[in-house]
């Protein structure tokens, strides 16, 4: 693949950067089918917990009728679940694309990479009080303890790219996210400020250290695609349109120097010397049983 001499100068001058129509339909579609497979699982479990679903949902569950149904349940409360979900052979031929893999390769400088163990779909809902997700460091969250205790010291070997795409056209009122430029903070970890973990799953910049930094929202269209690495720090714009925000992200990491994480729940792809190709069955196998 080619990428052109300037993206690649701005992308690590600044640490992020916007390709437009990256995406091509078919994936987008593929992706489509993805999410609506999460959407009737998440609502199986809401089923089972004694929510009376709609029978006309059951005739076409999908991203267009979910914020209806949402509703007509009285809102139930639920975190992103991203591996549950998906934990599946759609996603994993989604994160193995060559124009994914190809992409990743470029920006980390190695052929020796492999797909982080954090990858999501997210729906993030309208006029919610958890639509604005705190301003974080990816980095942030590796620094925990993934049952190989404090990660906190290998921070500064990790090299991991986030691709972040959402399935409709986002602007800064309808959860485009927004981040900040690595030409304002360098290579600094920001302390991490808890926005109660514990129930909401969220760190982040703490509200001093967000008011002496630029926040940029990133406004694109579907089939756009936002890099950026794990020190800057990113979060979603309020959704306060009338409509779901969907969007999926993925993430490719150096081979050599993965976090706690990337070896729990990720997997060998490209041309690793060291290591050969991790298959499908292997992956749905091991991320099933972690």
């Amino acid at each position: 693949m080619k990428i052109k001499e300037d993206d690649l100068d701005f992308f690590f001058q600044n640490g992020y950067l916007v390709l437009k129509n990256f995406i091509n339909p078919s994936i987008l579609d593929r992706c489509n089918k993805i999410l609506d497979d999460w959407i009737f699982h998440l609502i199986e479990d809401w089923k089972k917990n004694g929510y009376k679903i709609p029978q006309s949902f059951y005739g076409n569950p999908n991203k267009e009728n979910f914020l209806e149904v949402w509703r007509s349940l009285g809102s139930p409360e639920f975190r992103r679940r991203p591996n549950k979900y998906l934990i599946n052979a759609d996603m994993f031929s989604l994160m193995t694309e060559c124009i994914f893999i190809d992409l990743a390769k470029i920006l980390l400088r190695s052929d020796e990479i492999s797909v982080h163990g954090i990858f999501n779909a997210r729906s993030q809902l309208p006029n919610h009080f958890r639509s604005k997700t705190p301003v974080h460091q990816d980095s942030q969250y590796w620094t925990l303890d993934y049952g190989e205790g404090d990660q906190t010291s290998l921070i500064s070997n990790h090299r991991i790219v986030t691709f972040w795409f959402p399935l409709q056209k986002v602007d800064s009122s309808s959860g485009a996210m927004q981040l900040i430029s690595r030409r304002e903070f360098g290579d600094k970890l920001f302390d991490n400020h808890d926005y109660d973990y514990e129930k909401t799953g969220y760190l982040g910049l703490s509200p001093s250290d967000l008011d002496k930094h630029t926040l940029i929202p990133i406004e694109i269209n579907c089939g756009d695609l936002l890099v950026f690495d794990q020190l800057v720090p990113h979060g979603a714009c309020e959704n306060s349109s009338d409509h779901i925000r969907w969007s999926m992200d993925i993430r490719y990491e150096l081979a050599s120097t993965r976090p706690a994480i990337g070896k729990k729940y990720g997997f060998n792809i490209g041309n690793l010397a060291l290591q050969r190709e991790t298959t499908m069955k292997e992956w749905l196998l091991k991320a099933q049983t972690n």
